[in-house]
């Protein structure tokens, strides 16, 4: 008996035998297959082709963008089959003109798997995330496979996120929701992320905003993995966070960067090792970073933004700060709170200071809880981090119930 792996193979073989051969004349076969479908743009597009095919012969470059406008016609109508047929015609003129390896497929092959996510077809949805990602790999040192390896770990991320959250997608639906993990559906939009990342830095984009923004979602995501950070049997989420940050910093002297920013991958990197617990080499990089940022730049502004803010940074920086607000009004209620922060980013002696009126106990109550559950940049005081620091913030309240 044929393995599960050659049966898939031969059923996507034959599907595109028929399918080639239902449209390989023309187009305008599905037109009258389905004529509730067909719209008065549609039967213009078909004319336009049938000339082009007489004029040019059937393999003309120009029917391509044709059929592209006719999928377009025939999806707005609402009929995803003929627009996945018109589709399909144009992929195989596009090989004809261009050849199994152009990324020119690649807009082609990402029209096609919108269909099978419509129809909710898996399968063949999966047979062309793997044309695709073949197809990036034929072209090892192109830029255009960038969107082509990130579209594809988005959507693996967003697979993990719903198999997290118990919202099955029919690709995991029991009983094969056994065969899935966390850590397996992590790995597989990791690996898409890296393949992305290295594809830039090959190309020598070291300033690209689009480089730390991939990074940055891998950090994200390897934070995020089970709530906090933690180890796991199968991915070491400090070591992914690490290689990010690790990366970040060789594309900032790689890209000859400014040294305020130089400073900002070193911190980061420090910050990454507190909440993991490394103090020795957290305070290590943030010693570091301060010392090069005052030498090379000695007044810059962005020392004291890193190491000696108003309001003390909360870690990790990439989610939303608890502390964060803003005044409604001038008269807006607040919170004035005191508390010290240790050279390892804890909060020591929490007390409200004063407080308006309008706020309620509650509130000054959540506002404690948060600040004794957050996690501090530790601060500089005379080139050194203090040993603890006293702070006073004031925490503007959208309501006298509202939680930080």
């Amino acid at each position: 008996m044929a393995s599960f792996a050659v049966r898939r193979t031969l059923r996507t073989y034959f599907r595109a035998v028929v399918v080639s051969a239902a449209i390989a004349a023309s187009p305008v076969v599905c037109a009258q297959a389905a004529p509730d479908a067909t719209t008065p743009d549609a039967e213009h597009l078909v004319a336009e082709i049938q000339a082009e095919q007489s004029r040019n012969g059937p393999h003309s470059a120009r029917l391509i963008d044709l059929l592209r406008a006719l999928r377009r016609s025939y999806r707005d109508a609402g009929d995803r089959r003929l627009a996945t047929a018109a589709t399909e015609r144009a992929l195989e003129l596009v090989r004809v003109s261009s050849g199994f390896a152009s990324l020119d497929q690649a807009p082609l092959l990402r029209e096609l798997l919108e269909d099978d996510d419509a129809r909710g077809d898996t399968a063949s949805a999966g047979d062309r995330e793997q044309a695709l990602l073949a197809l990036a790999a034929k072209n090892p040192r192109d830029l255009r496979t960038v969107a082509i390896y990130r579209e594809l770990a988005d959507r693996k991320m967003d697979l993990h996120r719903r198999f997290v959250a118990g919202e099955y997608a029919p690709e995991i639906e029991p009983p094969f929701v056994a065969h899935y993990t966390q850590e397996s559906l992590l790995g597989q939009a990791w690996n898409g992320y890296w393949n992305a990342i290295s594809v830039l830095r090959e190309n020598g984009q070291y300033s690209s905003d689009e480089l730390r923004d991939l990074e940055m979602t891998i950090v994200r995501s390897a934070y995020q993995a089970g709530g906090a950070p933690r180890e796991s049997s199968q991915w070491n989420y400090y070591e992914v966070g690490k290689r990010s940050y690790q990366r970040l910093l060789a594309d900032a002297v790689e890209g000859a960067r400014p040294p305020a920013d130089r400073a900002l991958a070193v911190v980061e990197m420090a910050d990454w090792e507190l909440l993991f617990s490394r103090y020795s080499a957290a305070l290590e990089l943030y010693e570091t970073a301060h010392a090069e940022l005052e030498e090379q730049a000695p007044g810059d502004t962005s020392i004291d933004r890193l190491f000696a803010p108003r309001i003390p940074v909360v870690l990790p920086t990439f989610l939303a700060n608890p502390l964060a607000s803003k005044p409604t009004a001038e008269s807006a209620p607040h919170i004035d709170v005191a508390f010290d922060v240790d050279r390892y980013g804890f909060s020591r002696r929490v007390d409200v200071v004063e407080a308006s009126a309008a706020v309620s106990v509650d509130a000054k109550r959540e506002l404690v809880q948060a600040i004794e559950r957050s996690r501090f940049r530790p601060l500089f005081a005379d080139g050194k981090i203090a040993h603890r620091s006293r702070v006073v913030v004031r925490y503007f309240v959208s309501g006298t119930g509202s939680e930080p």
